[in-house]
């Protein structure tokens, strides 16, 4: 009975020490490190020198709550414990269990030949279960397995600490709107066809978008824009300057304003519309053709003025 309360009392005690030192930091795994066992090449020193840098390398992590050394010593002595020759799975969980840690990093360093083997177990307390084994050889002088303590510790970083992913921003989504006027114009977004006048479409906030209106004989639309809400085009297209030049000739023609300039007789014959006149030392109007006004010669059909030449093909 007394057995039993002073192990609850050393939890408690163990317990608090914990939350004293780490209390600020709970959202960090909390890790022991056993020392190093080896099977020859290395020394009780040199396994105690590589587990502190190891231990350090963890830390420096910033991905564990780590134990110190002496910590773990004197938690594990005011409980009674004796870690010497603690090698097992369940020899690691049990002393786990008593630094209230959720992991347990134990291991081996041995030689053979030139080359040192370095074999880590990282263990879950709460399982009782190995969950990630390491390994490394090197081949050199001892002192280069400080370097590979440092790659140790970040292999079991990364093992158990997921990346931390930024939040997830709401994406909003907008309405498009595209009109013409004349309507039936070609619309291009960012350079692909998407349809004609009148266009309706959604589009994502953000979005960087070129819109390019065509028709024919009419210059094109273009509005460059980033989406940042509902978007309404309402596009009025305007003539090319070839096409408002041909219009502009089409129009002379079909009023009658086309002058055409013939020679006869010595004399120079303009015709203009339906009527002529006559350039010379004095000029004459005609009247057009089928023109039924009133004859200064008594309705004879003699105007007194000279005949022009016959009117040439329009």
């Amino acid at each position: 009975m007394q057995k039993y309360a002073r192990c609850l009392i050393s939890l408690l005690v163990s317990f608090l020490i914990l939350n004293t030192v780490y209390g600020q930091q709970k959202e960090r795994l909390r890790i022991a490190l056993l020392d190093f066992s080896t099977p020859g090449g290395l020394s009780k020193m040199e396994t105690i020198t590589l587990g502190n840098r190891l231990r350090s390398m963890l830390v420096k992590t910033k991905a564990f709550l780590v134990i110190e050394r002496g910590k773990m010593e004197e938690i594990l002595n005011e409980q009674g414990f004796q870690k010497t020759g603690c090698t097992t799975t369940e020899c690691a969980v049990e002393i786990g269990r008593l630094l209230n840690v959720q992991k347990m990093v134990s291991g081996s360093i041995g030689k053979v030949g030139q080359t040192y083997t370095v074999d880590i177990s990282l263990i879950d307390v709460a399982t009782s279960q190995i969950e990630r084994s390491f390994f490394r050889d090197y081949k050199g002088e001892i002192d280069g397995l400080l370097d590979m303590m440092e790659v140790i510790a970040n292999q079991i970083s990364s093992s158990v600490v997921q990346p931390e992913k930024p939040p997830v921003k709401e994406e909003k989504i907008y309405n498009l709107s595209v009109k013409s006027n004349p309507v039936g114009a070609q619309i291009f977004i960012n350079n692909k066809s998407a349809g004609q006048t009148p266009f309706n479409s959604k589009v994502r906030e953000g979005l960087r978008l070129e819109i390019r209106i065509k028709k024919e004989n009419y210059q094109d639309y273009v509005r460059s824009f980033t989406v940042s809400d509902d978007v309404n085009i309402n596009a009025n297209l305007e003539f090319t300057e070839e096409y408002k030049q041909e219009l502009a000739r089409k129009g002379k023609e079909q009023r009658g304003e086309q002058i055409t300039e013939e020679k006869g007789g010595g004399s120079t014959w303009l015709w203009i519309g339906g009527g002529a006149v006559l350039v010379g030392g004095a000029a004459y109007l005609l009247l057009p053709k089928g023109d039924t006004g009133t004859e200064p010669n008594g309705g004879n059909g003699d105007t007194g003025f000279p005949q022009p030449p016959p009117r040439p093909p329009q």
